[in-house]
């Protein structure tokens, strides 16, 4: 995201700029943001009769309001050369980096020796931009300012200093403490206007991730019913178990995973297919369970997992699978693998923390997440979770969830190669395009991009 969306000129009764001080834009969706920012300016500069606008990141102007006051004598003169002009940019941009950084209004002095403010705009944690104001003085200018100054502007020439300091004495001297106060209230004012437009960005930006998921879950209806249409009454029952099994593997609701597992199996045994597709089919059901268990943070035991698959292998029939299958449900029942609703004693077990907080994270990885949201959420401080979850993963937790939402986009993009990137990002909680790819190249070694023509390529040469 750059910044705002529409061009200086755009802006209905703008003042006239030069071309060399206008940075074009193309306009975008994000107009009320702009026109709101419009109109904070507006009321600041009608209130305090100081001139404000917002420059871009390189210290540009991008927006100047159509009742703004107009750039001083002092700083018209200045500007005539061009070296200066730029000089003027490059202050703003240093100021704005320094607000952005720091997080608070910041005051400087200007390259010609003038007292300015810069506000940093904000989305989130991105620095789309500043609002500069000022072209003030905090005091009288005695000989000593004057010697600085001329120091600063060697190029300027004897006459044209002369009317500098003749200029000078119509610029507004403010104090201190007004400056202070008029700083900050540009940042307050700033600061909530961006913040509720962002936070109504991620609301939109949830819903369509929910409508997503409701088509996505309607489709996936839509195609099971066509199959079913297509089976025996055996067949069908058999099928509609394997779904809910899965989802109350999901929902870790043991008692009941371990009752619809008898009836599969029931169920299956009436199927008209032959014995090994049975237990192939069993085999697949219970691999679904293992992931769909592990995928919510939890840990079966390898040598369970092993012995399990080992003994329907090796079942010459299929009744006789019915207590190998309730060591699986049994092992869960007994919670023997760790249930978030009951907490336990961290002394008696270092995987919890992990445990919780992976869970947490693989629940809530679409939303925007922050590390005093997962602590608060999984009844930890901060400081002692980000310890603690490092000591026991080798990852931070913002690391885990990095990984957890790129894994995600992976699938996304091999499950539909086609669909725009731009769509798939925001389902998996990354707010902006830049940062999504930054972090995928991070852990995969290539861009989205790349990796979905590796995937592309790779379906090319299978068909």
């Amino acid at each position: 995201m750059t910044f705002l969306d529409f061009e200086v000129r755009e802006v209905a009764g703008a003042v006239a700029r030069p071309a060399s001080d206008v940075v074009p834009r193309t306009p975008r969706k994000r107009q009320n943001l702009d026109q709101t920012l419009v109109e904070i300016l507006e009321s600041f500069t009608g209130t305090t009769k100081l001139r404000a606008q917002i420059v871009n990141l390189n210290g540009k102007p991008q927006v100047v309001p159509p009742s703004s006051v107009q750039p001083s004598k002092y700083c018209q003169i200045v500007r005539s050369t061009p070296e200066y002009r730029e000089r003027c940019y490059a202050s703003y941009k240093r100021a704005g980096e320094h607000a952005a950084s720091f997080g608070k209004p910041y005051i400087f002095r200007s390259h010609c020796g003038l007292i300015g403010w810069a506000v940093p705009v904000m989305t989130g944690q991105q620095h789309i931009g500043t609002a500069i104001c000022g072209q003030v003085l905090m005091w009288e200018p005695e000989d000593f300012f004057w010697t600085e100054v001329r120091e600063m502007l060697k190029d300027l020439d004897e006459r044209s200093f002369g009317n500098l300091k003749m200029a000078a004495k119509s610029l507004p001297q403010i104090s201190a403490k007004e400056v202070q106060h008029a700083s900050t209230l540009l940042y307050v004012v700033i600061s909530a206007i961006t913040q509720a437009n962002l936070n109504l960005d991620i609301k939109d930006r949830q819903l369509t991730f929910q409508k997503t998921q409701l088509e996505r879950e309607r489709q996936k209806r839509k195609r099971l019913e066509a199959y079913l249409s297509q089976l025996s009454a055996a067949d069908q029952q058999v099928t509609l178990l394997e779904e809910r099994i899965v989802t109350e593997a999901l929902n870790r609701n043991w008692l009941l995973l371990g009752k619809l597992l008898d009836d599969y199996i029931d169920q299956l045994e009436k199927t008209k297919c032959s014995a090994v597709n049975k237990k192939v089919r069993l085999l697949e059901l219970v691999l679904q369970v293992f992931h769909k268990v592990e995928s919510t943070g939890y840990e079966i035991d390898e040598k369970l997992k092993l012995n399990l698959v080992n003994q329907i292998q090796d079942a010459k029939e299929m009744s006789s699978v019915k207590s190998t299958v309730e060591l699986l449900w049994s092992y869960l029942r007994n919670n023997e693998v760790y249930d978030p609703s009951k907490p336990r004693d961290e002394k008696n077990d270092l995987g919890s923390i992990a445990e919780r907080v992976t869970t947490y994270i693989t629940r809530n990885y679409h939303k925007q997440l922050t590390l005093v949201q997962i602590a608060k959420a999984t009844n930890f401080s901060p400081h002692h979770l980000s310890r603690k979850f490092k000591e026991q993963t080798g990852y931070t937790v913002m690391e885990s969830l990095n990984l957890i939402r790129i894994n995600r986009v992976m699938k996304l993009i091999k499950e539909s190669p086609d669909q725009p990137l731009k769509h798939l990002f925001p389902e998996v909680g990354f707010n902006d395009s830049s940062h999504f790819t930054r972090v995928f190249k991070k852990y995969t070694g290539l861009t989205p991009s790349e990796y979905r023509s590796s995937i592309s390529s790779s379906l090319r040469r299978i068909l």
